[in-house]
């Protein structure tokens, strides 16, 4: 069964070259970088020279991980000509690593996470509604985070139902 593929069309080279840029800026070899995405280092070196328009999709989502990228960055806002968003869980090799000595794993609570995100969908849900009048944008909203409620019931479902598999 082939696997669900996007052709990045005239965005592709420089799709390859943000890649390439945000590789670097990690201080990361093409060799290391794919073995994090789990891609192989050609297909890395495909996608950063421009040589295609045509990847699989989830090896681009591994791609976006591994750069540190917002899930939908490369496939949904670099594939309009928008930059990706970074995530906060990410820290540059150039960047400082000082921790608040106040603050522990513990301190994070899950509504906090879940505010930060549900912040990004807005702002994602913004620009890409920036072109329809205000009532279909609010029509549109509201419906895709009805379709995003469900998808997370969905999610904590079957994540309940494999751990349960695992525990037995």
């Amino acid at each position: 069964m082939a696997r669900p593929s996007i052709d990045l069309g005239s965005e592709a080279a420089a799709i390859g070259k943000a890649v390439r840029a945000r590789r670097e800026r990690l201080k990361e070899s093409r060799e290391a970088f794919a073995k994090r995405a789990k891609v192989s280092p050609r297909m890395l070196q495909t996608l950063e020279n421009g040589e295609s328009t045509k990847f699989v999709i989830e090896r681009l989502e591994r791609i976006e991980d591994a750069a540190g990228w917002e899930s939908g960055s490369i496939l949904g806002r670099m594939a309009r000509g928008e930059p990706p968003i970074e995530r906060s869980d990410v820290v540059d090799s150039n960047e400082s690593t000082k921790a608040d000595p106040g603050t522990s794993a513990d301190d994070i609570s899950v509504e906090a996470v879940g505010e930060e995100i549900v912040q990004h969908i807005y702002r994602d849900l913004a620009v890409d509604t920036s072109d329809l009048s205000e009532e279909e944008a609010a029509e549109l909203t509201r419906r895709a985070l009805e379709h995003a409620r469900a998808q997370v019931t969905l999610f904590v479902q079957a994540e309940r139902a494999r751990k349960k598999r695992s525990d037995a």
